[in-house]
């Protein structure tokens, strides 16, 4: 008796959907100020939760893909600078996308990837320096992130993932 194959499962296809997750951060720069230049860090932690999209294509178990997301974040943590003025202040990142691709490997209903590509996003730091005052500074940027993940298809075509992101300065 003749038995049909069971149907094997695709990647391929258009998705969208939802995600949150937890940030944290550690960076260091220069400010300037009315005495010249000062160097300061900074830190911060936050959740995070936006929405995304993508299309996959699959050729064997080769998962070739395209993603875009984008959140708001809670985002924020203490910057400081001892070197000539006190500074002391907060960084936020109210907000940040990213646009990248994404290889894997399938194996049915699991995939493991890694992914690379550009992140925009709003930088934002307020304060006070010693010898000025008070401060408020603002930027749009643009940078590489590169991570991995692993997402498994539960129940017809809806999926979950975990995945790590990088973000360069």
């Amino acid at each position: 008796a003749y038995v049909p194959a069971a149907p094997q499962f695709s990647w391929s296809g258009f998705y969208i959907g939802g995600n949150a997750g937890y940030g944290w951060s550690s960076s260091s720069g220069t400010l300037t100020t009315t005495t010249g230049p000062e160097p300061f860090t900074a830190s911060g932690n936050g959740f995070l939760g936006g929405a995304e999209a993508g299309y996959n294509w699959q050729a064997g178990p080769a998962v070739f893909g395209a993603e875009a997301d984008f959140q708001g974040t809670t985002g924020s943590g203490p910057i400081s600078a001892t070197a000539g003025p006190t500074i002391s202040g907060t960084a936020k990142t109210p907000w940040f996308g990213t646009l990248r691709g994404r290889l894997g490997y399938a194996y049915d209903r699991i995939l493991f990837y890694g992914t690379a590509g550009g992140v925009y996003g709003d930088s934002t730091m307020s304060g006070t320096v010693s010898t000025a005052g008070p401060f408020s500074s603002s930027t749009t940027f643009w940078s590489w992130t590169a991570g991995a993940g692993i997402e498994a298809a539960f129940w017809g075509c809806w999926s979950a993932k975990f995945e790590y992101l990088y973000i360069g300065t």
